[in-house]
């Protein structure tokens, strides 16, 4: 929301590519300083990790890229890899994360996703998904996959602990 209002306002400044920066270092420095299971997952992923990285510098010598170009390769290289460094996080703490209550947790992020769209919906401010038609969605936000996609996960969890709920009632 934070992206989306600074380029609503017209300025460039790269919020979402500082947040990947750091998250990624904090991930690395987590999963590093927690102990590495010997596993085939464990290896798994660190030789794709190792191996896209040595492609990307290959890559960078044979095509002789500048500087500027290999850091805009890079910011989306952390977003490749994060796809691959959460899961392994989660995978190191498995026993923690069995004790969370998920369906919760995305109920409140499904809440404040909704939220955070209806806010510039109501003042009339933000951006529109296709603004020529005035359609899609209205909001602070630019991805409007993500968007969309999120919708459907909260939408699916709130499903399902809706029909829990209404489970339980029936049973009682």
């Amino acid at each position: 929301m934070v992206n989306g209002f600074f380029l609503a306002s017209g300025s460039s400044v790269p919020v979402g590519i500082a947040y990947r920066f750091v998250y990624i270092l904090f991930i690395i420095g987590m999963i590093i300083f927690e102990k590495l299971p010997k596993s085939y997952f464990t290896y798994l992923t660190i030789f794709f990790i190792l191996g896209n990285v040595l492609l990307f510098l290959m890559q960078s010598v044979f095509l002789n890229n500048s500087l500027s170009w290999m850091i805009a390769d890079l910011s989306v290289f952390v977003k490749y890899f994060l796809w691959v460094l959460i899961p392994y996080y989660v995978y190191q703490r498995k026993a923690i994360f069995k004790t969370f209550r998920f369906e919760n947790i995305f109920i409140t992020l499904g809440t404040l996703l909704t939220i955070e769209l209806l806010i510039p919906y109501f003042l009339g401010v933000g951006r529109q998904t296709y603004a020529s038609a005035e359609a899609g969605y209205k909001g602070f936000f630019f991805e409007q996959n993500s968007i969309s996609f999120a919708f459907i996960i909260t939408l699916t969890m709130t499903t399902y602990v809706l029909i829990q709920a209404l489970q339980k009632k029936v049973g009682e």
